[in-house]
């Protein structure tokens, strides 16, 4: 089953994972979630914000994606 984990950039990994941070197979959808040095690291003064979209090391988007089998 392959699976998708594209570069956009060299700065940035992009994955699509359920709620489990498990990698989608290609074709089902799950959240994108993204990590890099050029990204977020915290909200400032905003535990709250920080624990929801900051956890694992990803930078949780909310966004609901599907991968494509030729990379898109």
């Amino acid at each position: 089953m392959p699976t998708l984990r594209k570069l956009p950039s060299p700065l940035m990994e992009v994955r699509i994972v359920d709620d489990d941070m498990n990698e989608m197979p290609v074709g089902q959808p799950g959240e994108c979630v993204v990590r890099g040095p050029s990204l977020l690291s915290v909200y400032l003064d905003d535990d709250t914000a920080n624990a929801e979209v900051a956890r694992g090391g990803w930078l949780h988007t909310g966004d609901l994606l599907r991968g494509e089998a030729d990379g898109r």
